[in-house]
């Protein structure tokens, strides 16, 4: 499977290549296009975090596209509540106008309820403008506007939204995996992203899981490595691990083309 090319769903290079925690890094663009030529990872979603390696929107954009047609800029959207839909307007035009190819919305950063309308709005205005959304679903040790959130919330979330939408739901659930699998399979316009979770459990039963997708759910999917999270390295191992022996034409689906046809690149 190393030949064939993988599309990351997610990457962090920073402006002053730092990550969490301002702990100086290699966590630069040009580290990042190094480890993509290395390991025959082809594209990549770029995210930027919001107060983390110097992120500022205009600058962020700028950055990466200055130095690939193959990284592509995810803007942190900063969420607020209380914003009218006016201002959810105001800061996705502000966003498209800075060349983003989709936002990334963190429940855990941006302590958003699951089941807010604000969410639901945000959501709703990015589809009508053709916006992917990256939505975080790594939900542990995380409180939302003091009311924990469950996996299951994503359902009545995602039933509420528009055909427009386009939602790519980040790290797939981790440990619930196949449940938000089930809980996503009615509605086409969303992917399952397998990033983090793909590297944060091996060895463990999520393998079997992880495998499973693959086989049965091929063109729903998309992996990615989390970088600065977990290198490209271990990324490209383990996809060529996870899908030894899988039919072609499936392994291509979920290492790069569900993706390309997601956002409409080639």
């Amino acid at each position: 499977m190393h030949d064939i090319p993988l599309f990351d769903s997610l990457t962090h290079p920073t402006l002053d290549g730092t990550w969490i925690g301002s702990v100086p890094c290699k966590n630069t663009l040009p580290e990042l296009e190094s480890e993509m030529a290395a390991n025959k990872v082809e594209w990549a979603f770029a995210v930027g975090m919001k107060g983390i390696g110097g992120y500022a929107l205009e600058a962020y954009a700028d950055y990466i596209r200055s130095a690939s047609q193959k990284v592509f800029p995810i803007a942190y959207y900063d969420f607020n509540e209380s914003d009218t839909g006016r201002e959810i307007a105001r800061k996705l035009e502000n966003i498209l106008q800075c060349g983003y190819s989709g936002i990334k919305l963190h429940p855990g950063f941006s302590r958003i309820d699951l089941r807010s309308q604000g969410l639901r709005e945000v959501l709703g205005e990015a589809g009508s403008r053709q916006l992917p959304v990256l939505l975080c679903t790594f939900l542990h040790r995380q409180t939302y506007n003091a009311s924990p959130c469950s996996y299951v919330d994503f359902g009545p979330l995602l039933n509420s939204l528009p055909q427009t939408s386009k939602i790519i739901l980040v790290h797939g659930g981790d440990v619930n995996l196949l449940a938000l699998m089930e809980i996503s399979r009615p509605y086409r316009n969303v992917l399952l992203d397998l990033s983090f979770t793909l590297c944060r459990y091996e060895r463990s039963s999520v393998d079997l899981d992880i495998r499973y997708l693959l086989q049965q759910f091929d063109q729903r999917i998309c992996v990615g490595s989390d970088n600065p999270q977990f290198s490209l390295a271990r990324f490209r191992r383990r996809f060529d691990e996870l899908a030894a022996g899988l039919d072609r034409e499936k392994s291509l689906n979920a290492a790069h083309r569900n993706l390309q046809a997601f956002i409409g690149v080639s």
